[in-house]
C-alpha cells in the first residue's frame, strides 16, 4: 500500500539545548484532489491518534489546514477542515497506545464525540476531554478546532476528577474554564522562537494547573446537578408514598439506590430532614384536604395522609399550625 505524506506547507523548527519545540503548519490548498484526503489522513493520525478516518466530501471539495506546535510534552494542533469523521478502534489501541488525553476546545463549528457509550455534542465555547486509551468516534465539522495531546499522568495528578469529566461538555460557565480557553487561543499565537525549555515547562505547568481548576470545578458543579436530582427524586418517593405509615428513612434511601446518610446529607442541604420534609407534607396535604373535603372525617383524613390514629394526628397538626384540626373547617 502507497503510503502518501503531506507535504508541509513551511516548518519553523527551534532547537534549544536541553529542550526541542517545533511547529508545523500543513494545508492541502496545493495537494492534487485526489490525494487530499489521503494527505489529510496521514497528517492527523501522526500528531493526533492513530484511527480510520472517513469524509463525505470528494477530493475536490475537501479542504483543511493544520497547524501543530510542541511544547515541552504536549502538543497544540489547530485544524479547519470540511467535515469528516475519525473512528479509533481497539486493533488500533493495541497497535499503539500512547495512553494520553485529548483536550478538544472548539473555537468555531462543531463536533459529536462517542466514548464508552456517552456521546456530547460540542459547540463554539465548549471543551471536551476524551481518552486515547479507550475506543472513541468523533465527527467534526470544524471552521476552527484546537487539540492538546496531553500525556496521561499529567491530567491525573492535576485532577484527580479527570476520569470522571470524559465525554462531557466543560461550557464557559466558570472564570477558570474561560482563562483557560483564552489561554489556548494566545497559545496559538505565541513567537515560538522566544521561547527557552524553562520557559516551554513553565507555560506546560500553567496550562495543566488551569485545566485540573476546570475539571474539579466541572466535576464539582456536576454533582450539585446530581445531589439536586436526588433531592427531588426524594421528594417524588416520599409525596408518592406518605400514606404508608410504616415509610422509613432506609426505605426510602433503598429505592433511591443510595445509603441513609448521604440521603440525610443531600436534605441537609435545603435545611431539611428526609423525614421532617415528610411529615410537613403529610400535615399540609391533611390541611388542605380538611378545606376541600368537608365530608372526609378527621380520622379518614389522618389515615390517608400516613396516621396511625386521629390523636396522633390532631396532636401533630396543633403542634405545626397552632390550631386543632376541627377549627380548620
Amino acid at each position: 500500500m502507497m503510503v502518501v505524506r503531506l507535504k508541509k506547507e513551511k516548518q519553523l523548527t527551534t532547537k534549544y539545548i536541553g529542550g526541542l519545540l517545533s511547529m508545523e503548519t500543513y494545508s492541502l490548498a496545493t495537494v492534487e484532489p485526489t490525494y487530499r484526503y489521503q494527505y489529510w489522513n496521514d497528517v492527523v493520525t501522526r500528531r493526533c491518534a492513530v484511527a480510520s478516518h472517513k469524509t463525505l466530501e470528494s477530493g475536490e471539495k475537501f479542504h483543511a489546514s493544520f497547524k501543530a506546535s510542541t511544547i515541552d510534552d504536549i502538543q497544540l494542533c489547530e485544524m479547519s477542515a470540511s467535515s469528516h469523521s475519525w473512528r479509533r478502534e481497539k486493533h488500533h489501541i493495541k497497535n499503539h497506545n500512547s495512553g494520553e488525553f485529548l483536550l478538544a476546545a472548539i473555537n468555531s463549528g462543531k463536533a459529536i464525540i462517542q466514548q464508552e457509550g456517552k456521546e456530547v455534542l460540542a459547540q463554539q465555547g465548549d471543551l471536551v476531554l476524551y481518552d486515547t486509551a479507550k475506543p472513541f468516534q468523533v465527527h467534526l465539522e470544524p471552521k476552527s478546532v484546537f487539540l492538546l495531546r496531553i500525556p496521561r499522568n499529567k491530567i491525573i495528578n492535576a485532577s484527580h476528577t479527570a476520569e470522571q469529566c470524559t465525554i462531557e461538555t466543560i461550557a464557559r460557565k466558570s472564570s477558570v474554564t474561560g482563562l483557560l480557553i483564552n489561554t489556548i487561543n494566545e497559545l496559538s499565537k505565541i513567537n515560538h522562537s522566544e521561547l527557552t525549555p524553562l520557559t516551554q515547562a513553565q507555560l506546560v505547568d500553567s496550562i495543566i494547573g488551569l485545566l485540573g481548576a476546570t475539571l474539579d470545578i466541572h466535576c464539582s458543579s456536576k454533582s450539585e446537578f446530581l445531589r439536586d436530582d436526588i433531592f427531588i427524586n426524594a421528594k417524588n418517593f416520599l409525596s408518592k408514598y406518605a400514606q404508608e405509615p410504616q415509610l422509613s428513612l432506609e426505605e426510602v434511601a433503598m429505592a433511591l439506590g443510595i445509603s441513609s446518610r448521604h440521603l440525610t446529607r443531600v436534605f441537609a442541604r435545603h435545611g431539611i430532614s428526609p423525614m421532617k420534609w415528610l411529615w410537613d407534607y403529610r400535615l399540609d396535604k391533611a390541611k388542605r384536604l380538611l378545606k376541600e373535603n368537608p365530608t372526609l372525617s378527621i380520622t379518614e383524613i389522618a389515615l390517608s395522609t400516613g396516621f396511625n390514629d386521629s390523636s396522633h394526628f390532631s396532636r401533630a397538626f396543633s403542634k405545626k399550625f397552632g390550631v386543632a384540626p376541627s377549627r380548620i373547617r
